[in-house]
């Protein structure tokens, strides 16, 4: 964050968000003692802030840069069907060979126009994806049965990460989706504009190289 900050004059409050979903997701050991299971730490994050204005996407695209340049979290697809994103798990559980025992796969959805994954869960053919994901949330061992074979997937561990406008918040959202369980698990970061930047403010290659050193450890 100090780096980040020193050369992106972004909303601090969005950089702590952004930062925060992807350790939930990248340090695969980081877990919670809570009862006879422990608890795993999936956040879901959602930066609140008008286009083009409260750099909600910058943010969200500088985080999952240096991210993946760490090569420590894993960005899932944004756009699939519950069968679909129960295979990408089921094989990426396959190559996942890091995880203590009892850990299964760890993978972070990044949607920085939020509003056009909530649109597309409306039509018929993506309407269970919020159920898959809710049903995920807890970080418990599922099965699908798929067209021609059963799977499971142990453990899994999926975060996410959006952005949105808060007026697109508002209308593509509905009382199913606040007192169902789906929004009422993201944690809602709002930002508003306080300052304009006259000049952009290019981030040197040393930043990304000294960000990604560290995560790497």
């Amino acid at each position: 964050l100090e780096v980040d900050t020193a050369h992106f004059k972004g909303n601090f409050a969005f950089k702590v968000a952004v930062y925060g979903a992807l350790l939930s997701t990248g340090f695969t050991r980081l877990r919670i003692a809570s009862g006879p299971e422990p608890m795993w730490p999936n956040l879901w994050m959602v930066l609140v802030g008008g286009s083009a204005q409260s750099r909600k996407t910058t943010s969200i695209h500088f985080g999952t840069v240096v991210a993946r340049l760490a090569d420590k979290v894993i960005v899932a697809p944004d756009s699939f069907t519950p069968a679909g994103f129960a295979e990408y798990l089921y094989q990426l559980q396959q190559g996942f060979n890091e995880a203590p025992r009892g850990h299964g796969p760890a993978a972070l959805i990044v949607l920085p126009e939020m509003s056009q994954f909530l649109l597309e869960a409306q039509r018929q053919y993506a309407a269970a994806n919020k159920a898959m994901l809710m049903s995920m949330y807890d970080a418990k061992t599922f099965r699908r049965q798929l067209s021609k074979r059963t799977i499971e997937v142990n453990l899994p561990r999926v975060s996410l990460l959006g952005g949105i406008a808060p007026e697109l918040l508002s209308s593509h959202t509905d009382t199913a989706d606040w007192q169902g369980g789906f929004m009422s698990r993201t944690m809602r970061i709002h930002g508003r504009r306080n300052f304009t930047l006259k000049e952009p403010t290019p981030v040197p290659d040393s930043v990304f190289r000294k960000l990604t050193g560290t995560l790497q450890g």
